[in-house]
């Protein structure tokens, strides 16, 4: 989608001389000296506090939109940008000298998946020699060295920073998660996007997109607005068999379990040793990952890296060195006699059928589930994702995710909508997150299998607009280590 560059050479020159070596940001706290806001907020009281924010925090230049009342600074330079708000992400990449051009840019999307296939694009990439950023939910920078980030995707002023970033440290290839609220807003609009990925779609994020259609046509975004030389595309999906037939790109590849597709993955024999059936011939490995789903998102990643040139043999000697995402599928093993416990990020409906679907088999003992759902957010999912769970689980608990500015007992109420008289009488509703998993815990024994969903990798947890320190492998494993 790249926008035309809009800005005068001279202008450009006078923000990077103000700028003296910093940078352009959009948030007023994350300016660090020497850096120029860029000041969008619409309404004018709020504008002018984060402009001294920005002031207070080192900010040596500012731009507003110029339609707008100019702000009561004295001491700085002012820059003036026509309709500062859609241009922002343009402004940002031509101040970097558009970083993205000079980097292999893959951008992921669709509703579950995207960050273990960006992943391991940026593991698979670095063990075979290319070096691999990575920006998405788990953070922004290469993968031994993950900055923090708010967004799956981040801010298309940030955006062109992280770029300016990676192409100072010499990155060749960015693994891009793109989410359908980015895509919506656009802003990825000016990054160079190179390779284009779906994974799947189903039911996420109807309090912003408000239809399934709308929220389709987000993620289909990715495959019609950017000149892609290379698209690789889940045929197992309903909307990505419409994007095979579609999407804007020089070539398709398209990848599942089975069908008319241009390589499949098989599990053959138990455990995960599979066989990929690729145009480039037939690979077979063991892999660290403990679902079906988790091979097609290996599968994605194969795809782009054999379509960007890769040989089928480097490839297969590299997956042998793959390493599992944080909070994906994560085992957390403690003392004999301990049940295993797993953690996963799933937090939609489909995410936490796959999840406990592909343990079942697994577990010798009761399947255990620990789930929550996320406040101000899509509502009707809540009762789906708690039927999805108690459908295949033996034991459920019913607890908080990121109930944020909203009630916990309400959204366990929302949860508890979504079944039957009968299944509720054996739901245990537990609304502190971590009394939740310690008392699934006791409950179990070893035979049992205790699944933890919703927040993966997460830090914190959000709770009446304040986030406090909480990650769900750390606290199993501080849980076992006290009891050992």
């Amino acid at each position: 989608m790249i926008m035309p560059n809009l800005f005068d050479t001279n202008m450009l020159e006078r923000l990077r001389a103000t700028a003296r070596g910093g940078g352009l940001t959009e948030s007023s706290g994350d300016v660090l000296p020497g850096d120029i806001f860029i000041a969008c907020a619409l309404e004018l009281g709020q504008r002018q506090r984060h402009i001294d924010q920005a002031i207070d925090n080192g900010a040596v230049g500012l731009i507003v939109d110029a339609t707008t009342e100019a702000p009561n600074v004295t001491k700085l330079p002012i820059f003036q940008i026509a309709d500062l708000t859609a241009s922002r992400g343009a402004l940002a990449s031509a101040f970097y000298r558009d970083p993205s051009n000079l980097i292999e840019c893959v951008g992921i999307t669709g509703t579950n998946g995207k960050t273990s296939i960006a992943y391991h694009i940026a593991n698979l990439s670095s063990l075979l020699g290319t070096r691999c950023g990575y920006s998405g939910t788990l953070g922004w920078g290469e993968l031994d060295a993950l900055a923090h980030s708010n967004m799956t995707t981040a801010p298309p002023v940030a955006l062109q920073k992280q770029f300016a970033e990676f192409a100072t440290l010499g990155v060749q290839r960015v693994a891009l998660e793109v989410s359908s609220h980015a895509l919506d807003q656009d802003r990825a609009a000016n990054v160079h996007l190179n390779v284009g990925v779906f994974s799947n779609l189903t039911r996420d994020h109807l309090d912003y997109h408000r239809t399934p259609e709308r929220y389709a046509a987000a993620k289909a975004k990715l495959f019609s607005a950017w000149p892609l030389k290379l698209a690789v595309i889940n045929a197992d999906d309903e909307l990505g068999c419409r994007l095979i037939a579609c999407a804007r790109a020089s070539e398709v590849l398209s990848y599942g379990m089975s069908g008319d597709i241009s390589w499949r993955a098989t599990s053959i024999r138990k455990g995960m040793h599979v066989l990929f059936d690729t145009p480039w011939g037939r690979l077979e490995c063991a892999l660290p990952v403990a679902a079906e789903f988790a091979i097609a998102n290996v599968a994605a990643a194969i795809g782009v890296l054999l379509g960007s040139g890769c040989s089928l043999q480097e490839l297969g000697d590299a997956l042998e060195q793959l390493v599992t995402v944080p909070g994906r599928m994560q085992v957390v093993d403690g003392a004999y006699g301990t049940p295993k416990v797993i953690i996963d990020y799933a937090h939609t409906p489909d995410a936490v059928s796959k999840v406990l679907a592909s343990l079942a088999s697994q577990c010798r003992g009761r399947l255990i589930c620990v789930v929550g759902c996320g406040g101000n957010r899509d509502r009707g999912k809540r009762p789906e994702m708690a039927q999805a769970a108690a459908s295949l689980s033996d034991v459920l608990w019913f607890t908080s995710d990121n109930p944020r500015d909203e009630d916990p007992e309400l959204i366990l109420q929302d949860m508890l909508g979504g079944l039957s008289t009968e299944q509720r009488r054996t739901v245990n509703t537990v609304a502190d997150r971590g009394a939740a998993i310690t008392a699934a815990i006791e409950s179990a024994n070893s035979e049992d299998l205790v699944v933890i969903a919703g927040k993966g990798h997460e830090s914190t947890q959000e709770i009446a607009g304040v986030k406090y320190p909480f990650n769900d492998g750390a606290f199993v494993k501080n849980l076992f280590e006290e009891n050992a």
